[in-house]
């Protein structure tokens, strides 16, 4: 499903005569690392890695860009309020859109929504339980990168919750990966 949200994004950027003729389509592997920085009882504190990809379309200092990030997140010997250990796996799905804008030469910024899906599967000696939370959550997001090939990124996500979650989980991303540009003979030297 998300591959072909990218892709979708992707072909409507690059296959428009008017869209192409105004925008320079690009597309973005990255590797992710996160960090849960608070808002959750459940994995306050956990912190993962994993590949993202991304897809965009830049007009002068602006760009329109759709992107995919999965995260694992693994706390063990966790302890609740009633005393219980148990550890904890959680699996976030994010996807989202994102308007960047060349501050300067350098510097970027991004403002965006992003999808998540979040499971959690708990196993307390040994008993495993997949229904204490589990569910699709909007969240804002954040950013600010260098706009090298090589390219770093930072993003905040917050005011993901739901029913089944006391509270919301802060996100904090870093992304390090490759721009290319089509059109391009190289890696773009552009945004990130």
């Amino acid at each position: 499903m998300r591959p072909l949200f990218l892709g979708a994004i992707f072909l409507f950027f690059s296959s428009s005569s008017v869209l192409a003729a105004w925008f320079v389509p690009y597309l973005a592997v990255q590797q992710n690392y996160a960090y849960i920085m608070s808002g959750s009882e459940i994995d306050n504190g956990g912190a993962a890695d994993d590949v993202g990809f991304m897809v965009g379309a830049q007009r002068g200092s602006f760009a329109l860009e759709a992107f995919y990030k999965g995260y694992t997140f693994i706390n063990n010997d966790r302890e609740n309020a009633a005393g219980d250990v148990y550890d904890i796996t959680m699996d976030d799905n994010a996807y989202g859109l994102n308007l960047r804008y060349n501050y300067t030469p350098i510097v970027n910024f991004s403002l965006g929504y992003t999808n998540h899906t979040i499971k959690a599967i708990y196993n307390r000696d040994g008993i495993i339980d997949d229904s204490q939370i589990d569910g699709t959550f909007w969240g804002y997001s954040f950013g600010f990168g260098l706009n090298i090939p090589i390219w770093r990124g930072f993003d905040i996500y917050g005011d993901i919750g739901s029913y089944k979650v006391n509270a919301p989980i802060s996100f904090f991303n870093m992304e390090i990966g490759l721009k290319y540009r089509f059109g391009s003979s190289s890696s773009s030297s552009g945004r990130r």
